[in-house]
C-alpha cells in the first residue's frame, strides 16, 4: 500500500514541477538548473554551453526563461541557482531516490542525462495515464495514444511496456490487448495495439487531482465525449476546427438554398459549444 500512495504522490510532484518546466519541450532548461546544481557556483553561459556541448543561443535563451522563472539568478558575468532552484532540484530528487540533492559533479554528465531521460519518461507516463483514463473502457490504441502525447509509436511503446509485466504487481499499470478487424468477411487484417488500464492502473488514475477534477466536472466529461476526445488540447482544436467548418458548409448552403435559417442555427449551436468549453474550463 505505501508503494502505492508513494507511486500516486510522486506523479502529483511530477504535475507540478512540469507546470514549472515543460519536461517534454524544456529539457535544455532542465538539463542547465541541474547543471548549475551540481556546480554549486556560478557560471557563464558560454561555459555552460561548452559542458553541455549546446550552441550559445540555445543555452543563453533557455538561462534568460530560467531567470525570469525565478530558478537562475545573474552573477557578475555568470549565472547561479537561487533557493527556489534548489528547491526544484531537491524535489526532482525525491522522484527518484530517497535523496533530496544531486550527487557527483559536472563532469559526470552522463548520469545527469540519464536522469533527465527519467523524468521526461515519468512526464509522458502520466499523460498516458490521463488520456486512457479518460478513453471509452480505459482503453485507447497505440497509433492514437502516439499523437495525443506527441512522441513516436516506438518511444511510447517501449515506456508503457515498462508497466505492462513489471515484476511489481502493483506496478502492472498496462495491459496489451492486439485487435482484428476485418475489411472482407473472414480475412483478417495486421492486429492493431491497444493498451488499456489495469485494475492498479485505474487505482493510480483515480489518486490523481486531474482525474479528479474531471470527474466532477460534468460539462468538462460531455466536451470530450461530443469531440471523441483525450485531452483538453485535442478537445479545444477538436471543436474549433468543427465551428469553423460549420459556418462555413452553413454559408454554402445558404447560398445555395437562399436562406440565411441555416447559417443562424449553426452560429447558435456555435455558441452553444463555446459556452461548453468556457463552463467546462472554470467548474472545478
Amino acid at each position: 500500500m505505501s508503494r502505492t500512495v508513494a507511486f500516486t504522490d510522486k506523479l502529483e510532484l511530477l504535475r507540478l514541477l512540469d507546470s514549472i518546466i515543460d519536461f517534454a519541450r524544456s529539457t535544455i532548461q532542465l538539463e542547465i538548473l541541474l547543471y548549475l546544481g551540481l556546480k554549486k557556483e556560478y557560471a557563464s553561459a558560454s561555459e555552460i554551453a561548452i559542458d553541455l556541448g549546446l550552441r550559445f543561443k540555445s543555452v543563453y535563451d533557455a538561462i534568460i526563461k530560467l531567470t525570469r522563472k525565478g530558478l537562475v539568478e545573474k552573477k557578475g558575468n555568470g549565472y547561479l541557482i537561487t533557493e527556489e532552484g534548489h528547491e526544484f532540484v531537491r524535489n526532482l530528487c525525491m522522484l527518484f531516490s530517497d535523496n533530496t540533492s544531486l550527487r557527483g559533479d559536472v563532469k559526470g554528465l552522463r548520469s545527469l542525462r540519464v536522469m533527465i531521460e527519467r523524468i521526461v519518461m515519468a512526464k509522458y507516463l502520466y499523460d498516458i495515464i490521463l488520456a486512457l483514463g479518460y478513453a471509452k473502457n480505459h482503453e485507447a490504441s497505440l497509433d492514437k495514444l502516439s499523437k495525443l502525447i506527441g512522441i513516436s509509436q516506438v518511444r511510447l511503446r517501449s515506456y508503457v511496456e515498462l508497466f505492462v509485466n513489471n515484476r511489481f504487481k502493483e506496478l502492472r499499470l498496462f495491459k496489451r490487448v492486439t485487435k482484428y478487424k476485418p475489411i472482407i468477411p473472414f480475412i483478417r487484417r495486421k492486429g492493431k495495439i491497444y493498451y488499456r488500464l489495469t485494475e492498479a492502473g485505474i487505482k493510480k488514475l483515480r489518486r490523481l487531482y486531474e482525474y479528479r477534477r474531471y470527474n466532477r466536472n460534468i460539462f468538462l466529461k460531455l466536451l470530450f465525449r461530443v469531440t471523441f476526445s483525450l485531452s483538453k488540447s485535442e478537445a479545444y482544436k477538436k471543436l474549433i476546427g468543427l465551428i469553423v467548418v460549420g459556418i462555413t458548409t452553413s454559408i454554402i448552403l445558404s447560398v445555395i438554398l437562399e436562406s440565411l435559417w441555416i447559417v443562424a442555427a449553426w452560429l447558435y449551436i456555435a455558441q452553444v459549444f463555446s459556452a461548453l468549453a468556457l463552463i467546462s474550463e472554470y467548474v472545478d
